[in-house]
């Protein structure tokens, strides 16, 4: 069999190169292509993004005007009223907690004594 330089391993090899290259050009155009419509997309969802900002930036401002409006009355018997009850709530807890040890508290004791 004779075999030419167009059946040579270098020649299958370049016209393979050839073929890849051929082919990720075309990839390539398609991405290209279908990369035009998603730029599209993006632009619109940065522009949407862009307003939503501009919205959020608008109540931010609101919000910081009527808190600076804002005066809390502090010391008045409400307040005060709140805070004893607040504090009564807390010791009865602490104490009660502190119930719920004292049996492990006792047998760490006794533990102790007895080796």
């Amino acid at each position: 069999m004779i075999t030419t330089s167009r059946d040579s391993p270098a020649a299958l090899d370049a016209r393979s190169s050839r073929a890849w290259i051929a082919g990720r050009r075309a990839r390539s155009n398609e991405e290209k292509a279908t990369g035009d419509a998603r730029s599209d997309f993006r632009a619109a969802d940065v522009g949407a993004g862009a307003s939503q900002i501009a919205s959020l930036d608008a109540q931010i401002a609101g919000q910081r005007s009527g808190a600076a409006r804002f005066q809390p009355a502090f010391g008045n018997h409400a307040q005060a009223a709140y805070t004893t009850r607040q504090r009564a709530y807390y010791v009865q807890r602490k104490g009660k907690v502190e119930r719920n040890y004292e049996p492990y508290d006792e047998q760490i004791a006794q533990n102790r004594r007895d080796p």
